[in-house]
Formats: C-alpha cells, structure tokens, sequence
C-alpha cells in the first residue's frame, strides 16, 4: 500500500525528478493521479497474478531480470534486447526506486506493447487496448 501512495503522489508529479515527498495532491493534480489509479486498480487481479508470477525474489517488485522473464511472455518467449528492458523500466519506474512495483506494473507493460513496435500495435492502436483489457479481464 506504501508503493500505491507513492506511485499516486509521483503520478500527480510534473516529471519524473520532482520530489513526490513534497507534493499536495491539488485538483490540477488529482484528476491524472485519480486517472492512472482507477485503470491500476481495475486490473488490480492480474497484476497481483503477474507479480506472484515473476517476482521470483517475492519482495513485491520486479527487478530488470524478472521484468525481462515477463516480457519475454508477452513477446511470444522471445527474450528482449536489454536495452528495451532497460527502456521500459526506465519509463515505468516512476516511483524512482530501479524497481517494478505493482502500480507500475500496468504502466510497465503498456509501455512494452508500444516501445516493442509490433506492426499490429501500430497499426492498430485498439490492438494494444484489447490486449491489456484481455490480461485485465483473465
């Protein structure tokens, strides 16, 4: 629950290198912080599904090798580039910890289907959707 205050707070941040610590969350900040926790929590399931998955560790994160295993499983087992994780977790990682967390789980593979530039995601943009609703709906 701390990492879901953190990552609401840092979602309400202007950029990534602002301390979220010191933010009030404002109404100019709440409706994209309330935006990004609403969609967190309807594929709440499949996220805690995922992470029991492949946090092989089990200290609630997905560190850059685990975060590779998963998205080797959503690239039909093929293994990313490394600098495609590293790309991912860099973006996703909000919270600024090096780390996966379950908030950002979401965001992390979002990402993923996007920065992996499949012909199909790009070309149809409900392609990506569809794809994220299926794995929240499991």
């Amino acid at each position: 629950q701390d990492d879901e205050v953190k990552w609401v707070m840092s979602m309400a941040a202007q950029d990534k290198t602002q301390d979220y610590t010191t933010l009030a969350l404002t109404p100019d900040l709440f409706a994209p912080a309330a935006e990004a926790f609403l969609s967190y929590n309807i594929c709440y399931d499949q996220i805690v599904k995922l992470m029991e998955e492949y946090d092989t560790s089990k200290d609630g994160t997905l560190d850059k090798t685990e975060l590779t295993q998963l998205l080797k499983a959503l690239n039909e087992n093929i293994t990313p580039l490394e600098a495609d994780v590293t790309w991912v977790m860099e973006h996703a990682d909000v919270i600024g910890n090096g780390l996966i967390t379950k908030p950002e789980l979401h965001k992390a593979i979002s990402l993923w289907y996007v920065h992996s530039g499949s012909a199909e995601v790009i070309s149809e943009g409900a392609a990506m959707r569809k794809r994220i609703h299926e794995l929240c709906d499991q």
